[in-house]
């Protein structure tokens, strides 16, 4: 895309500290926000605020619940709950409607970075500093995960899923991918401590952020580098 592509739309205004993460949900006509002031918004970002051009419009604030930033959130498929993760180290699975807050899910031993649903959002996957990639049954009320992954050198940044595999970034400079129905992981080395990984919309690439200012499209099934996007400051 070129510059004159872009365009200001919304703003997504009343955080008072800085915001971590905005996850949209399926169909992409909600978003919710989650930021260092111990709060989650959800927003209708493509209505704004009567006499605003750019507010987009506050739909409700939740609140209470985490006792130190909230990292990440992600929202279930049938837009009717979504799950926060933060440096309390807990997962909170909340009702979107009530604002109540269904399970708490408790285990790693430092703060989670980052959270993510299966395909039918009946399995919440969360990624910690603790080095663990740690599996919840949403259908349950057991306390305990139903599968930990260890295989990590450092701090697990990001996780993604497609409909048999889980793909981690790390610290420790490596790209997983976790594949359920073999029972196997094979691994790319980025070299740079990842930061951050994104699917591409068929599931068939990722796309990976690196502190070295590096981003590296990658082929999930051969773990071929397509593309290297270098020049970042």
């Amino acid at each position: 895309m070129n510059k004159c592509d872009y365009h200001h739309e919304r703003n997504l205004c009343g955080h008072s500290a800085p915001i971590n993460s905005v996850r949209f949900n399926a169909d992409g006509n909600y978003c919710i926000t989650c930021s260092d002031d111990r709060t989650l918004k959800l927003w209708n970002p493509h209505k704004t605020i009567p006499g605003q051009n750019h507010d987009a419009l506050l739909i409700k604030t939740y609140s209470g619940v985490h006792g130190y930033s909230v990292l990440d959130v992600v929202i279930s498929r049938d837009n009717c709950k979504f799950a926060s993760c933060g440096a309390d180290r807990i997962c909170f699975y909340w009702d979107v409607g009530t604002g109540r807050v269904i399970r708490r899910l408790q285990g790693h031993a430092h703060r989670i970075n980052a959270v993510n649903m299966n395909a039918d959002s009946t399995v919440l996957i969360s990624a910690s500093y603790d080095q663990t990639v740690r599996l919840w049954d949403l259908r349950s009320n057991a306390h305990d995960p139903i599968q930990v992954i260890d295989e990590f050198k450092d701090s697990v940044t990001s996780v993604q899923t497609t409909s048999f595999e889980i793909i981690s970034g790390c610290v420790d400079g490596k790209i997983r991918v976790f594949d359920l129905r073999a029972g196997r992981m094979h691994m790319d080395d980025c070299i740079e401590p990842v930061t951050y990984c994104a699917l591409t919309h068929d599931s068939k690439c990722v796309l990976s952020t690196c502190l070295g200012g590096v981003l590296r499209m990658t082929e999930i099934a051969s773990g071929r580098l397509l593309q290297l996007y270098e020049g970042y400051k």
